[in-house]
């Protein structure tokens, strides 16, 4: 933690802490369940639809041994694959890919509806959840309202360690819906231009997201009250990556070490 105060004005502080990993190993993997919610929408025909399905079979079959799952299919109606999350099992990945083979493109888009869909299916005393949701267009069923499907998602997530990563197909995706959920998700928002690369680009933002190290973190901050905190709520670390929680303090900070719920050695 690095802090910064002016003594000569008596001005109130600024602080600094970076949260990262240890050294991992196999065994230290943090289980996760691991959702992908899929716009198959009639605006997704074609190249986009295929592109995008074998790029969901792609991060099913990278999943670690310990990790469930499960994928929604979504137009103005969604679908699960599966009732339950189900495990990383080799019989339930090739269910799962069977299941998507099926899945065609036809329909408006309810992207409140999917989302939503999705978080009831995650319960709180369970693994970190992470959500991946993938769209080309923007809500045309359903709740339309941007404003309202953010309200709603961050109700629905309320006391539910979920971390929601967005991605963007196209000129026509609703951007500022698409980064704005990703905000509230605590996740990032992921934008693909290209058709041709879909494939490949959500690969990579699932090799990002596949090793969750902590999760439910929280700063214990001693006897200070320190305000202006970012980010309010500190999103789970994974492996390879680092956080930065920045604000303002009133007294000298005493920093003691972060205290997840979940720490894997």
């Amino acid at each position: 933690t690095y802090t910064f105060r002016d003594t000569e004005l008596w001005e109130d502080g600024f602080f600094l802490s970076i949260i990262e990993p240890g050294v991992f190993s196999d065994s230290g993997l943090v289980a996760k369940d691991f959702i992908v919610i899929l716009d198959n929408s009639a605006s997704m025909t074609g190249q986009k639809l295929m592109n995008a399905k074998q790029a969901v079979r792609a991060c099913i079959n990278s999943l670690n041994p310990l990790d469930h799952f499960n994928v929604i299919a979504y137009n103005h109606e969604y679908q699960f694959f599966s009732e339950n999350w189900v495990a990383n099992t080799s019989e339930n990945r090739h269910l799962a890919e069977l299941w998507l083979d099926d899945i065609s493109a036809i329909g408006f888009t309810n992207i409140s509806g999917a989302l939503n869909f999705a978080v009831e299916s995650c319960q709180p005393e369970l693994d970190p959840h992470i959500l991946v949701l993938i769209s080309d267009g923007r809500p045309t069923y359903g709740v339309t309202d941007e404003d309202s499907i953010r309200a709603l998602f961050r109700e629905a997530t309320e006391g539910v360690d979920v971390s929601l990563y967005t991605v963007g197909i196209g000129s026509d995706v609703l951007r500022s819906l698409m980064v704005g959920l990703a905000m509230d998700g605590r996740g990032d928002y992921y934008h693909i231009t290209d058709y041709e690369t879909i494939t490949s680009e959500i690969e990579e933002l699932f090799y990002n997201v596949n090793n969750p190290a902590m999760y439910g973190i929280e700063i214990d901050y001693g006897t200070i009250s320190p305000y202006d905190i970012y980010p309010e709520e500190i999103p789970t670390l994974y492996i390879g990556h680092q956080i930065l929680v920045a604000g303002r303090y009133a007294t000298c900070l005493l920093y003691t070490s972060p205290s997840p719920r979940d720490l894997s050695t």
